[in-house]
């Protein structure tokens, strides 16, 4: 957006989208997996999910935050390695709620 006159480009916010990308070592398969392949493959109700972000510091504080309906979005990478490698999967949620904190790293005193 650019007002008549000015020089300045300018952005208006009309709404916020919250993503988070995931990436699994794979050891083995879980439930998580199973309940997305599950929808890929035969049209299922989406699964959604409540996922909960911890940061420890290194003073013993922590920071948590939960997103809450999280559902599967854009590209999953379900196998993607070579030989040698650790097995890695990505995987892309997007968030309907926005994030929750429970906590927030503390600050020493």
């Amino acid at each position: 957006y650019q007002p008549l006159g000015s020089p300045i480009q300018q952005e208006f916010m009309t709404g916020y989208g919250i993503t988070i990308a995931v990436t699994n070592i794979i050891v083995e398969d879980d439930d998580f997996i199973r309940q997305a392949v599950d929808f890929f493959t035969n049209g299922r109700h989406a699964p959604s999910w409540i996922l909960s972000s911890v940061i420890h510091g290194y003073d013993g504080s922590e920071s948590r935050i939960d997103f809450h309906d999280c559902v599967p979005s854009g590209k999953w990478d379900l196998h993607n390695f070579t030989t040698g490698d650790m097995i890695r999967r990505t995987l892309n949620l997007h968030c309907n709620q926005p994030p929750f904190f429970q906590k927030t790293l503390s600050v020493p005193e």
